[in-house]
């Protein structure tokens, strides 16, 4: 394959359609072979010159849902669970314990980031949207304290 056609699709590609270039290709004496190939090399390439990989994000999404409703859904378990102790301790802990998973992630964020660059991602991912998104996270916590207490109230009436 030739770097000269993938150069070429790069510096076009946001200029004219995969159609013109192609065809301006085939009129230089390019086979649709060596387009083709040019294409699949062009378009694995990003800005920066450096070969994506498929695995590069693998991982993103599902650290993302993890940290961003499994996390707060676990800390809500918990802190529910000791506000039968009393409400003021679940309050604190499960406070704490939301602040824990934001450090977490951002330490793990750092740490991930150049061996496992998906899974980075989706701790990036979910801990800028716990931040930006705060009442999602505490509501999920919230709502499953008031569950709980309001479970345990009523299979002690009864």
């Amino acid at each position: 394959m030739r770097s000269d056609i993938v150069n070429y699709i790069r510096q076009n590609i946001n200029i004219y359609t995969r159609q013109a270039i192609e065809e301006e290709l085939t009129q230089h004496g390019f086979s649709q072979e060596e387009i083709q190939e040019a294409w699949e090399k062009a378009s694995s390439i990003n800005g920066n010159g450096v070969e994506r990989k498929p695995e590069d994000n693998k991982g993103c999404w599902g650290t993302f849902w993890k940290f961003f409703l499994l996390g707060p859904l676990i800390i809500g378990l918990v802190s529910g669970i000791l506000s039968q102790v009393s409400p003021s301790i679940g309050a604190i802990i499960g406070l704490t314990l939301f602040g824990f998973e934001l450090i977490g992630g951002i330490i793990g964020t750092i740490v991930f980031w150049k061996e496992r660059n998906g899974i980075a991602k989706g701790l990036l991912a979910g801990v800028l949207s716990s931040i930006l998104l705060f009442f999602i996270p505490l509501f999920i916590i919230g709502g499953i304290c008031t569950a709980i207490g309001s479970f345990s109230s009523f299979i002690s009436s009864s």
